[in-house]
């Protein structure tokens, strides 16, 4: 850039002909933003989840979604999570709900659900895909919803913005699968016979919430982030490279999404209610 162009440049944005404060000003009369969750909840009810119907949470770790699915809906929800301390810590707010008896905790793989096919209403998935192989997690979910079942999906996708150095030490820190990548995730939907009938972009919105809401948690991460680079060879020193990496990409999640990185979609999805021969032979 000459110098010519790069001074004009500078009068414009700072010279007073520049319109920050109405720009600024028409951006704070957009709607506020609303939780994932709520839009999900919302999801749940258009497809007329009731009582008698069967939801599964994948991904569900404390039943985060499962008890509250359960107390609003009075459905039967199952709360399925690999790891086993996540669900134990479940058993207490199981209680505090009200809802012993309609919520049961499962301990397992998503790749292989130990569900019979076709006996699922509802498949519940919030932030969890980009921690499994979305082919083989779509397929299974294929196979235990019921005909005309339904599954609100809530997944992260790398943004345009991410650079290919960026994404992939990123990847590299917190094993991040194909589920990240929105193109291969969502022709594992398609592969899997599924069809998208809603799709939502919601972007920053969950950390947009939690700074009106007064959370400070993005300011937190931050913080955490400035700290552990100053003192990274001190860090690395004592507990390795590897653990210095997994949680400082950790803390630079919320953060990176806020600048557009990474971008959240929702998703309402079914499965054809064309009765499938083996469903029907009871298979």
């Amino acid at each position: 850039m000459s110098y010519k162009t790069q001074n004009a440049r500078q009068s414009r944005l700072f010279g007073g002909s520049a319109p920050w404060g109405e720009l600024l000003a028409a951006a704070e009369e957009q709607a506020a933003p609303t939780r994932p969750e709520a839009d999900m909840f919302d999801l749940a009810r258009e497809i007329g989840l009731q009582s008698g119907h069967v939801a599964l949470d994948v991904g569900s770790y404390g039943g985060r979604h499962a008890i509250p699915l359960a107390a609003e809906f009075g459905c039967h929800s199952i709360a399925l999570d690999l790891v086993l301390g996540g669900l134990a810590d479940a058993r207490p707010a199981i209680v505090a709900a009200g809802v012993e008896g309609r919520v049961s905790l499962v301990q397992a793989d998503a790749h292989e659900i130990p569900l019979r096919s076709a006996s699922i209403d509802l498949i519940w998935s919030y932030d969890m895909v980009n921690c499994v192989e979305p082919v083989r997690l779509f397929a299974e979910c294929d196979r235990i919803l019921t005909p005309g079942g339904s599954m609100v999906l809530h997944m992260v996708h790398f943004s345009e913005l991410m650079e290919p150095k960026e994404r992939e030490r990123l990847s590299t820190a917190l094993s991040l699968t194909d589920g990240c990548d929105r193109n291969r995730a969502e022709h594992a939907i398609e592969e899997a016979g599924l069809s998208v009938v809603k799709r939502l972009e919601v972007g920053a919105s969950w950390v947009e919430a939690g700074l009106l809401e007064g959370s400070s948690s993005l300011a937190d991460d931050l913080l955490t982030v400035m700290r552990m680079r100053r003192g990274a060879e001190a860090l690395i020193s004592q507990f390795g490279q590897l653990w210095f990496e997994t949680i400082l990409n950790s803390y630079q999640w919320a953060t990176l999404t806020a600048l557009g990185k990474l971008e959240v979609t929702l998703y309402l999805l079914r499965k054809s209610s064309e009765v499938q021969q083996s469903v029907a032979n009871g298979e």
